[in-house]
């Protein structure tokens, strides 16, 4: 250790000896951390963190699944729910069901995401209240006590944080309800969500109909989620046996919690990331081993003499990795501090809200993973300039004084250019992943979505709790707010959906069965059902091609009538007109639809990968029209959408109060342009173009730091040859040139080595997204343009010095 501590002590004099030179290595290794602690944060909460519950590990999400597609489409139903409880494969099951809540507080109502629970599942979650207490059995069968749970947050925000909270009545969807318990600090199960109601249900009157309930289970001792799976798929063909009419050749599907909620694509994305930061990480630990090697040149006489007093090799060669690491630890230091000034910036460039549950703040997983990394780039940049200095000859160390290599300048050369091909080389890599995911990302962007976006803004309304007898009015309540909205000056047309065209969240989908075309059984297609109000498709502006749109007066009567999107009527019907036959979606009450209208298909692009996505042929339905449940096809939460070419910020004062003087208890909330919506929907693709864009941005600029050093350092060596060439009649443009001409040899060779290298990381990544290709025009020819300016850009300046060169000085320096 005295001699280790001692190596200490002469590193930190000589970094002080040169502080210019320290500070640039610092900064750089502190760039190349950082950027790996922030990605590995990321990485860490995205594939590897649990889930902030009591035994992760054994929870499990359980859905009903089709055989032979694998398409987790049909949610289960409340009797369900008790028969998978008596499944011994589950030590516990609870569910939930997402909603929103019309929350008065002091001001006018409040739209809230809330979910109705299973008494059960918090404490099945491991998850017990801060305040207060839980829900009771009691409050979780049918008719027990209107009562709440809300979130920390909400409390504060919206009660003040008020004492002695617990116990208070509050008025929840127009009705008093109890605050029995107030959950811990940052809970907001399952997304964002901040007040909870009991799930008031009773094997005696649970439902078969298919459900919008989400199950959540916790595996029984020695049960794995395989065995699992078998167990309660017996359960669902019990459930088929005992309701035909509902259930056909389904299964049980279960996946593990944290597989369910970070489906594997973004996994695998999350990985990639990590693997793109690293080979950051090599890019500056190259671009710091040059550096440290030019250094270790000018100190060989120093080596040398330290040599000739009797230091032996294995000595020096601590002497350099202590000295290596202790940069490394420097900028280590250096890069978590950047983490940590940034805060939460994956907030900050997604584009929408990140679950509770995604914890992708550096903590103390990252700070050890920086420590781990500062080490090794420690160890590895010392080790390289320890190994080239023992090679020199000791009398040649000597001899030297200073003002050369010792004969090992063609050898060390060579090294630091090999060091900086390779770090275009791995720059290159990274710059094709981030153009390729910004190629994707922009095609989507430029795909014909079959519905309009500019100049069309959305909101959505909070219509009452719906139930047979509520739902015309409700109905009559959407009208007077469309007619509110339709008033406006600067709004041209506006109409109302019982959900987006797209949207990431619920939407209606069922089988189809169509008059006239014979399916195998449990093998009809799957449609999604948008209801409309009829000016939809003139403000979407989504084209009828066939037919006819909706009219005033079927939808004020409801009339069974439907519109099919152009895709599904020539599979329906090859070759024969769809209009005037008939198709029914294969759920409770719904009658039979006759078809006065094809429209283009809206289709917006493929999304990514592995992400379950919404049945792409559709049928459009009056939102008056009955059946599908006691509330028809209106959702509690339509969307209104309008044409405006008021921008959406300057509209929505407008909007907000004209209808809060027409309807006072009617809450709007989630007001977004359509380009946002349509943002939304690619969010992933969004973010991480976003995140591969300055990942590529940082490669690119430490390469360019590598090959301006390695220049300089050249031509600081060749200063009294260049001397020479120029009193002899060299032209300086020449020399110019040649220093130019090597930095772009280097490019070029590292361009055609990064190609190499990138092409099995594009393969990949066109699994996870449609139609990249490493060969676009734009794609290679970005990656070279780029590159040729990064390499003139680093070779620029010392070419100039070196044409600049004075010969009677160069001469003189000998």
């Amino acid at each position: 250790m005295t001699g280790i501590a001692k190596d200490l002590v002469f590193s930190l004099r000589l970094l002080r000896k040169r502080p210019a030179a320290t500070v640039v290595i610092v900064a750089t290794l502190g760039l190349g951390i950082g950027v790996n602690a922030t990605f590995f944060a990321a990485f860490y909460g995205m594939a590897l963190r649990p889930l902030p519950f009591e035994e992760p590990d054994e929870l499990v999400s359980i859905w009903r699944q089709h055989p032979e597609t694998g398409e987790t489409y049909r949610a289960p139903s409340e009797i369900d729910l008790f028969q998978f409880r008596d499944s011994e494969a589950l030590e516990g099951l609870g569910a939930y069901d997402p909603t929103l809540c019309n929350l008065r507080a002091d001001g006018p109502p409040e739209r809230v995401p809330g979910a109705a629970v299973t008494v059960d599942l918090f404490p099945l979650l491991g998850v017990a209240p801060a305040q207060g207490r839980a829900f009771t059995p009691e409050e979780g069968a049918p008719g027990g006590p209107r009562v709440v749970l809300i979130s920390d947050d909400l409390w504060r925000r919206s009660f003040g944080g008020e004492p002695d909270f617990v116990g208070r009545m509050i008025q929840v969807d127009g009705e008093p309800a109890e605050v029995v318990g107030i959950m811990p600090p940052g809970f907001a199960f399952p997304l964002n969500h901040e007040i909870w109601t009991p799930l008031q249900l009773d094997r005696a009157s649970a439902s078969p109909t298919p459900s919008g309930l989400v199950f959540l289970g916790r595996l029984a001792d020695g049960q794995s989620v395989e065995t699992a799976e078998s167990a309660l798929g017996v359960a669902v063909a019990e459930t088929a046996r005992q309701y035909p009419d509902l259930y056909r050749d389904e299964t049980a599907k279960v996946r593990g919690l944290h597989e369910a909620w970070m489906p594997p694509v973004t996994q695998v994305a999350a990985i990639v990331m990590q693997g793109l930061a690293s080979l950051v990480l090599l890019i500056v630990g190259a671009n710091v081993a040059n550096m440290v090697l030019a250094q270790a040149m000018q100190r060989r006489q120093e080596t040398a003499l330290r040599t000739a007093l009797g230091a032996s090799r294995g000595q020096l060669l601590r002497q350099s990795l202590v000295e290596g690491t202790l940069l490394a630890v420097l900028g280590g230091g250096f890069g978590l501090l950047l983490v940590l000034w940034q805060g939460d910036w994956m907030q900050r460039v997604s584009a929408v809200p990140i679950p509770y549950w995604l914890n992708l703040k550096v903590d103390g997983a990252a700070v050890a993973f920086s420590v781990g990394i500062s080490v090794l780039t420690g160890l590895g940049i010392g080790l390289v300039p320890g190994l080239r200095s023992l090679r020199g000859r000791l009398v040649e160390g000597l001899k030297s004084g200073g003002r050369s290599d010792g004969g090992s300048t063609a050898s060390d050369g060579r090294l630091r250019q090999i060091l900086v091909v390779g770090e275009y080389a791995l720059a290159v890599v990274v710059l094709a992943g981030a153009l390729v995911m910004v190629q994707a990302y922009e095609r989507l962007q430029r795909a014909d979505t079959g519905f309009a976006v500019d100049h069309r803004l959305t909101f959505k309304l909070s219509l009452p709790v719906l139930d047979a007898d509520s739902r015309l009015a409700a109905l009559e309540t959407l009208e007077r707010s469309l007619d509110v909205v339709r008033s406006l000056p600067e709004v041209k047309s506006a109409s109302a959906t019982s959900f987006l065209p797209i949207e990431n969240g619920p939407y209606y989908s069922a089988p189809l069965e169509a008059a006239g075309v014979d399916f195998e059984e449990g093998h009809e297609p799957r449609v999604t059902i948008q209801a409309v109000e009829p000016e939809y498709f003139d403000t979407m502006e989504v084209d009828v091609v066939d037919g006819r749109g909706l009219q005033a007066g079927e939808f004020a009567d409801g009339a069974a009538v439907a519109l099919v999107s152009r895709s599904l009527a020539e599979r329906l019907w090859p070759g024969e007109g769809a209009v005037g036959r008939q198709l029914r979606p294969i759920a409770d009450d719904v009658p039979w639809l006759r078809i006065v209208g094809v429209t283009h298909d809206v289709e917006p692009g493929e999304p990514l990968a592995g992400i379950d996505r919404r049945p792409a042929d559709q049928i459009y339905v009056p939102i008056s029209l009955a059946g599908y449940g006691d509330a028809g096809f209106l959702s509690r939460t339509p969307a209104v959408v309008l044409e405006t070419d008021a921008a959406a910020v300057a509209l929505m004062p407008a909007l907000r109060e004209a209808l809060a003087l027409a309807e006072p208890e009617l809450p709007i909330f989630d007001a977004r342009s359509m380009e946002t919506v349509l943002r939304q929907h690619y969010f992933a693709q969004h973010i991480w173009s976003r995140m591969f864009a300055i990942i590529a941005f940082v490669a690119l600029g430490i390469a360019a730091l590598g090959a301006y050093g390695v220049s300089a350092y050249a031509v600081n060596r060749r200063v009294h040859e260049l001397g020479i060439r120029l009193a002899l009649g060299a032209r300086p443009g020449r020399l110019m040139a040649g220093v130019i001409g090597g930095g772009a040899l280097q490019a070029m060779l590292g361009l055609g080595l990064g190609l190499a290298l990138a092409l099995p990381m594009v393969k990949g990544m066109a699994g996870l997204l449609h139609g990249v290709d490493l060969w676009d025009l734009r794609v290679v020819g970005g990656v070279v343009a780029l590159l040729a300016f990064v390499s003139l850009l680093a070779t620029y300046f010392p070419a100039r010095r070196a044409a600049m060169v004075d010969p009677i000085v160069a001469l003189r320096q000998e």
